[in-house]
């Protein structure tokens, strides 16, 4: 049988950094950390420091987890009030006469699509974008969806007119987005 893991602050710290990370279930944490699920909750319930430590990490995790929706959330209505590309590329293997691969085309389409002019006239409404009001986070987050969902049906990504520019492509093809 394993040697066990014995309660120290280097486990603690794994697991608070892991917890605040995200990415892992309790049961995930609990095998990288070398602990049983029953120790974990043990602990939680026993040790004061080590239930702070967990909430504290939870908290962390969930500011994380807040401010990278609030940077999506922007951008999407950065998307919205702008107008921006749906990036396709598009990868053509060129064979020549006995069957070898002579070479590869790569061909890259922004589609352009338009502002949206409901997200405008919202904005205009709701002047102050620090506190937005709900029914502008819930626009943003449905058409950015439904953007989103469109760009994946063709096999392309939502990209802004800053991200476009920055591309410096020769081949870039430009359509309207209907």
């Amino acid at each position: 049988m394993p040697n066990r893991t014995k309660y120290n602050q280097k486990v603690v710290k794994q697991i608070c950094d892991l917890i605040e990370g995200g990415k892992h279930s309790i049961t995930e944490i609990c095998s990288l950390a070398g602990i049983s699920r029953r120790v974990f909750y043990k602990w939680e319930k026993e040790r004061a420091q080590f239930a702070v430590s967990l909430a504290r990490a939870r908290v962390r995790a969930m500011e994380k987890e807040n401010e990278q929706m609030k940077v999506l959330s922007l951008r999407g209505l950065r998307i919205l009030l702008q107008g921006g590309f749906l990036k396709q590329v598009e990868t053509k293997t060129v064979y020549g006469k006995n069957g070898e691969v002579t070479h590869k085309e790569i061909t890259t389409t922004l589609k352009y699509f338009g502002p949206c002019f409901k997200t405008i006239m919202i904005v205009l409404n709701n002047k102050d974008t620090a506190n937005w009001s709900t029914r502008l986070k819930r626009h943003v987050n449905y058409h950015t969806k439904r953007l989103n969902t469109k760009a994946n049906r063709v096999g392309a990504r939502v990209i802004t007119i800053a991200e476009a520019a920055s591309l410096g492509m020769d081949s870039i093809t430009f359509e309207s987005c209907t």
